[in-house]
């Protein structure tokens, strides 16, 4: 594939008023859409339009060096502005980050990574959402499993890390072992890139990525000689100055480093005895930011799949964390400043995201939501609830779902709410049989006293965004009757009286 001149290429600007994309509860201001005709692959038959990998041509190494330069600068310019692409038919904006992911980055299983819509809105949210906007220190990634965010933040942080000067960041993971690996992936990754976007290191790259230059003089000699890249008057101005490391799982690490990035991987699998996150957290926007969090320097990633832990002597579990961090990330709930409470921006990627692809990166959205029904419905009939709610944090069709609490820190049995929520959603009954013509209705209200009079009629009015959602509504409103009962005073001395009771207790439930 041939690629014009840098100056040929599409350069991204916002003039105000342009497309956007959802991506989770965000609507993703896209760049300036180019005439179709200056889009990638609008020479091609729709049938024919899919993202095609750039493939650096096996003879450069022959050609002048003002048109391996050229190639470069080309290539450079496409990782800072993106390209717009067709895709069977439809433009797509792809960020420059993104491009170069798909192009040259290489995952742990030695491959190139597969083009995939999921990714393609991830590196949406990242470059056009989370690194536009300066009152964001980063990324709350809630995601089913298996959707390969590790590979790709891996890549996020050597692509920050590469493209600036004097920078530094830092990973680190659930267990020391997984943060090691972690960085291996990340530079495998960096050994294979194309030498115009790979910066000169130093040492082993075991521990650290050192972009800097060696301190020994033997040292340096031999990159000078491997690399046949560097110019002895310039040596300095020839390397970034720039380091990526790792760090075990423990509170507090990295507290005092200045970090332009940093990513906590599977967080909420972290026994909360190893490491806080919302103190690390804490620790962390410090060294991210200038004038008491006033300016942000860096930025961050959270990322993970849910599951519950928790030690005796802890008495939040990491679903509990997990809850705190979706609730104060809120991306649409800011304050005058423009910062979510946490300072992060939420963004929730379920089962769906993890469907099979077709030839375009598309999607079969339908045939993984029916294999996820089947398997719902196994464990409904064994009565497996538990196995149930290990589905729902692993393979979440929604935050609540990921977010789901065992038994034993809820008195509502929520693995038997969330099958009947199920149902209710595929217009099932409690046998999980169809009922003909049902269509589920849930109203958002409120449950006030009829004309503010305590202890007289409840009445449900409708309200978007109200704290009561509602399926059905009795048959029988208000029905309440008067038995006889003891009730005990403080002291505990019974007196006879007439007590309220509900009626309707035995068809319908409700719960918060």
């Amino acid at each position: 594939m041939t690629v014009k001149p840098a100056h040929e290429l599409y350069t991204c600007s916002f003039s105000g008023g342009n497309e956007t994309r959802l991506v989770s509860e965000v609507q993703i201001e896209l760049p300036d859409m180019p005439p179709e005709e200056e889009m990638r692959n609008y020479d091609k038959a729709i049938k024919d339009q899919k993202f095609t990998r750039e493939v650096i041509p096996d003879d450069i190494y022959t050609w002048p060096e003002w048109k391996i330069e050229e190639y470069a600068k080309a290539q450079w310019h496409r990782r800072l502005n993106g390209e717009w692409w067709l895709i069977k038919g439809e433009p797509f904006y792809i960020p420059g980050g993104a491009l170069t992911f798909f192009d040259y980055w290489t995952t742990e299983g030695g491959k190139k990574p597969a083009f995939r819509m999921e990714a393609l809105d991830f590196f949406l949210f990242w470059y056009m959402f989370v690194e536009r906007d300066p009152n964001i220190f980063g990324m709350y990634d809630l995601k089913c499993r298996r959707l390969g965010d590790t590979e790709k933040i891996m890549f996020l942080v050597w692509e920050r890390t590469t493209r600036f000067k004097n920078v530094k960041a830092g990973l680190q993971s659930y267990t020391d072992d997984e943060a090691a690996a972690n960085f291996s992936r990340l530079t495998t990754g960096n050994a294979n890139m194309p030498f115009f976007f790979k910066p000169l290191h130093s040492g082993s790259d075991k521990m650290c990525l050192a972009y800097m230059r060696p301190s020994e003089v033997m040292t340096l000699k031999k990159i000078r000689e491997m690399s046949k890249r560097i110019d002895t008057k310039n040596e300095h101005e020839q390397f970034l100055n720039s380091y990526i490391d790792y760090e075990s799982t423990q509170t507090g690490k990295y507290d005092g480093r200045q970090l332009f990035t940093y990513h906590l991987d599977e967080v909420f699998k972290i026994k909360p005895h190893l490491l806080n996150p919302k103190e690390q957290w804490k620790n962390i926007k410090k060294v991210q930011s200038l004038n008491n969090d006033m300016l942000i320097y860096g930025k961050s990633v959270f990322s993970s799949t849910v599951e519950e832990k928790t030690t005796g002597d802890v008495d939040e579990t990491t679903i509990d964390i997990a809850e705190w961090f979706w609730d104060n990330s809120d991306p649409n709930d800011r304050n005058e400043f423009g910062r979510t409470y946490s300072g992060l921006a939420r963004v929730f990627r379920g089962y769906e995201y993890n469907a099979p692809i077709d030839e375009y990166g598309f999607h079969q959205v339908e045939k993984a939501r029916n294999f996820r029904d089947a398997k719902i419905k196994q464990y409904r009939e064994k009565g497996d609830f538990a196995g149930l709610l290990d589905l729902y944090h692993k393979e979440p069709a929604s935050p609540e779902e990921a977010l789901s609490q065992a038994s034993e820190k809820c008195v509502l049995f929520p693995e038997m709410c969330h099958a009947r929520l199920n149902q209710i959603k595929n217009g099932l009954n409690r046998w999980d049989e169809k009922i003909a013509g049902y269509r589920p209705k849930v109203v958002e209200g409120e449950l006030v006293w009829e004309n503010g009079i305590r202890n007289t009629r409840v009445v449900f009015i409708p309200t978007k965004g109200g704290k009561w959602h509602i399926s059905q509504h009795p048959l029988k409103p208000n029905a309440i009757s008067r038995r006889p009962g003891v009730y005990r005073k403080s002291d505990g001395t019974p007196v006879d009286m007439a007590m309220f009771r509900p009626d309707n207790m035995g068809y319908y439930r409700m719960g918060c």
